[in-house]
């Protein structure tokens, strides 16, 4: 296959992937900004703590919302090269369909790879942080805890 085309699909992939991810995680943060002010509406807290509640639920939000990414994403590809006709230019020069995806699931793997070695890890860092924060600053908001393996109800 050419490797210009391959770069081409390979990076016109991931940027779609990237644009989706960022506002479609955009509006799970504007959700999540609403939710943590919802819970800690009651105590004393400022905008920072908030914002800072909200930034360290990011890559949970980016490991949730992967998959609908992924197929946003490929539907926005393919309906960008459908438009400007590069399909129909790809088939003419002799690439078959499975050499047109070749590239596009490349990307799609690389990416996976990347949220399952660097973002997951992180996910679960920044969720004990919240859990720790919000256990130990908002403790009255849960009527169920599960502490030392034991279940408590309030």
């Amino acid at each position: 296959m050419n490797n210009k085309i391959f770069t081409y699909l390979f990076l016109l992939k991931t940027k779609f992937i990237l644009l989706n991810l960022f506002f479609i995680c955009l509006f799970v943060q504007l959700i999540n900004l609403l939710e943590i002010s919802r819970i800690i509406e009651s105590k004393n807290s400022n905008l920072f703590s908030i914002i800072y509640l909200s930034l360290l639920k990011i890559p949970t939000a980016i490991i949730e919302t992967i998959p609908f990414v992924i197929i946003i994403s490929t539907a926005f590809l393919y309906r960008n090269l459908i438009a400007n006709n590069e399909i129909i230019s790809m088939r003419n020069i002799g690439f078959s369909i499975l050499d047109i995806f070749k590239p596009i699931s490349t990307a799609i793997f690389f990416i996976g790879l990347f949220i399952l070695l660097f973002i997951n890890p992180l996910s679960s860092n920044f969720e004990k942080k919240f859990d720790k924060i919000t256990t130990k600053d908002f403790s009255d908001m849960y009527s169920i805890k599960i502490k030392n393996d034991e279940l408590w109800i309030k």
